[in-house]
């Protein structure tokens, strides 16, 4: 019921905002708040099939915080589901109150994510709020929202390209959030990234993908599609030992699916877009907020799934879907309403 459903929303931005509050205690406090909600300093290797997966082991930037999670980036996917739930509730406000009481609300989920260090989930967390605007404000004000994006873009780049500096390696040495941002603005960082880190994976091997018109791809075994990949040889031979092959998953999912795979994927999306859209201007009540907030969801998966496993980690991939599973549900009431409306006229 609607009901229901908005209650779902409800204690899910309460969930987020006792994790940002354990954040943010975690940064401020000593470090053993850190290590009380820290998963055991224990590499396990578990063996499926002929393929072993370590837990726990992973590296993470000094100084990130993960509430009680275990991961920075479990932890800020957690946060920007409940930022997108609020700045769409905004969106439906009435009352200048009521919407500074939100705000405040969207600005402590967005100090929990700046003190994850996920500087990609901050920046599309910014983007949120204009993208719902974008959605559903008139002519005029879309033109000049698209406008003052576009300047502030130019602005930025070029900003890029003019600073240089020294890039601090964050899993060896621990700087302060606003540091950790500032090193986006230097060349050399940018440099290292398309020489050898998600730049160079999404312009090396899309493109050798997209190139080789591959339509059903290598294979969803990562294994074997890594070692297919690197058979091509030249630059291609390191992604025998690249550990970080899913995070850009838009690609990696090029690789194991192809292009038909990763097309159905995509038509999937912009079906779910178009109902929730459909939901958010015809339907009553807190129904238009759900669908709303799926429809940002959506369009920001797009961009996230370039920087994340994103459709791996359960605190984006979970709800998400549960999202979009109740508003196909109330999309089908709906026409089944219409249908039965429009029977019992004739």
């Amino acid at each position: 019921t609607e009901k229901q459903s908005s209650h779902l929303l409800y204690l899910r931005v309460v969930v987020a905002l006792i994790q940002a509050g354990i954040g943010v205690v975690q940064y401020l406090g000593p470090d053993i708040l850190t290590e009380i909600f820290a998963p055991r300093k224990v590499e396990t290797d578990v063996g499926v099939g002929d393929r072993n997966f370590n837990l726990f082991g992973g590296v993470y930037k000094l100084g990130a915080v993960a509430g009680s999670l275990g991961q920075p980036v479990t932890f800020s996917m957690l946060l920007l589901i409940a930022s997108v739930i609020i700045l769409s509730r905004i969106w439906f406000m009435k009352s200048g109150i009521a919407r500074l009481k939100l705000l405040v609300v969207a600005l402590i989920l967005l100090l929990g994510i700046v003190f994850s260090y996920k500087r990609g989930v901050l920046a599309i967390t910014l983007m949120i709020l204009p993208i719902i605007y974008l959605l559903y404000s008139d002519r005029r004000k879309k033109i000049f929202i698209s406008s003052a994006l576009m300047v502030l873009m130019i602005v930025t780049l070029s900003f890029f390209s003019l600073r240089s500096g020294v890039v601090v390696k964050e899993k060896t040495q621990e700087i302060s959030p606003l540091a950790s941002l500032t090193q986006l603005s230097y060349g050399e960082y940018w440099e290292r990234t398309m020489r050898s880190s998600r730049g160079w994976f999404i312009s090396q091997v899309g493109s050798t993908m997209l190139s080789s018109v591959s339509i059903l791809g290598y294979s969803a075994d990562q294994s074997f599609a890594k070692e297919k990949l690197a058979s091509i040889g030249g630059a291609f031979g390191k992604l025998a030992s690249y550990n970080a092959f899913e995070d850009v998953y838009w690609v990696s999912m090029l690789v194991y699916y192809g292009l038909l795979g990763v097309a159905i994927y995509l038509m999937m999306m912009l079906k779910l877009y178009r109902v929730g859209k459909h939901i958010s201007i015809h339907g009553n009540g807190d129904w238009k907020l759900i669908g709303t907030v799926l429809c940002a969801l959506t369009i920001i998966a797009l961009p996230l799934n370039f920087l994340y496993q994103g459709w791996d980690i359960r605190t984006f991939s979970f709800y998400y879907w549960l999202l979009a599973g109740l508003v196909v549900n109330h999309w089908a009431e709906l026409k089944t309403k219409k249908k039965d409306e429009s029977l019992s006229e004739t």
